[in-house]
C-alpha cells in the first residue's frame, strides 16, 4: 500500500503567533501472512512515514523547513483456539521502531476473543508493550466485519495508550 497527502500545518507559537505551512505526507505499508497450519498464524509487516513541511515566515518569526522521518517493523506470531464460533487467541511479537521519533526494538504480548458466524465477525483484542526500546504502547480494539459474496465490509475502532487513535472504515472487493 502506497499514500501520499498534503495540506496545511499550523505552528502556533506561546506569544499567539501563528505561522502556516505546506505539509506533505508520503506512507508506505507491506504485509503478509502466512498459516503453516489451523490455529496457527505467522506474519510480518512494516510502515515508512515521511512527512515534510516547507519553511514558513509570520510575525517575524521563522520556521525552517522540517523532514521527519519514522518506520516500524512487526513480525507476529498467533495462535487460536478453536471453540466452534468462539476463538479465543495469543499473540507475541516483536518490533522494531526507527527514524526520528522513538527508536528501539520492543516486544509486545496479546489475546483476545473473535466470533465467527456465518457472514459476521466480531473481534475484541487488546495488547501492551514490554520492556525494549521504541514507543511504549498499549492497545485496546474492536473489529466488526461482514461479507456479501465477494464483497467484504469492516469497521476498527481502537485507543492506544488510553487516547483514540484509529476509526478505520474499510472495504473489499474478492475476486
Amino acid at each position: 500500500t502506497a499514500g501520499y497527502g498534503f495540506g496545511d500545518a499550523e505552528v502556533k507559537e506561546p506569544n499567539d503567533v501563528t505561522i502556516k505551512t505546506d505539509i506533505t505526507v508520503t506512507t508506505a505499508a507491506f504485509g503478509a501472512t502466512f498459516m503453516p497450519r489451523a490455529g496457527v498464524s505467522l506474519g510480518a509487516d512494516g510502515i515508512f512515514t515521511r512527512a515534510e513541511l516547507d519553511a514558513a515566515h509570520s510575525g517575524g518569526k521563522t520556521l525552517p523547513a522540517v523532514t521527519v522521518d519514522a518506520f516500524r517493523v512487526n513480525a507476529t506470531a498467533e495462535y487460536e483456539w478453536d471453540f466452534g464460533a468462539w476463538r479465543p487467541f495469543g499473540a507475541a511479537a516483536l518490533r522494531h521502531d526507527g527514524g526520528d521519533g522513538d527508536s528501539g526494538a520492543a516486544g509486545d504480548l496479546g489475546g483476545g476473543v473473535e466470533w465467527r458466524g456465518p457472514t459476521v465477525r466480531l473481534r475484541l483484542e487488546g495488547s501492551k508493550s514490554l520492556a525494549g526500546g521504541g514507543a511504549d504502547e498499549s492497545r485496546l480494539g474492536f473489529t466488526a466485519r461482514k461479507t456479501a459474496g465477494r464483497l467484504n465490509l469492516g469497521i476498527n475502532l481502537a485507543a492506544k495508550a488510553g487516547v483514540d487513535a484509529a476509526n478505520l472504515l474499510s472495504g473489499e472487493l474478492r475476486f
